[in-house]
């Protein structure tokens, strides 16, 4: 699938995961459509990374119930949410872990 610019990773068990096509970038502003989070260790200080490095947020980071989430917006307008468990750490995964054990190099 390369010579058509398309990658495909495996993430855990199922396959796609995630597919990802090169092509021309449109600029869109930021739309109601399904939003993908990502977990990372604190979503205050990863938008305040996000703005350091010159990527707009969406609004401020908000508190839920597990902790707190920021959200972006890529080139496309598919908005992308950065979310934490620091207020349910039993909940959140554990750092280089996976359904098929630790991650490589770690």
């Amino acid at each position: 699938m390369e010579d058509m610019g398309i990658v495909v990773y495996r993430l855990g068990t199922e396959e796609p995961g995630l597919f990802l096509r090169a092509q021309p970038i449109v600029p869109s502003t930021p739309r109601e459509t399904p939003r993908v989070w990502l977990e990372v260790a604190d979503a205050r200080a990863a938008a305040q990374n996000l703005i350091a490095s010159g990527i707009s947020i969406l609004r401020e980071p908000w508190e839920i119930a597990t902790g707190w989430v920021v959200e972006c917006a890529d080139p496309w307008g598919n908005v992308i949410g950065l979310t934490d468990y620091l207020k349910a750490p039993q909940k959140a995964r554990s750092v280089g872990s996976s359904e098929n054990g630790p991650l490589p190099g770690s």
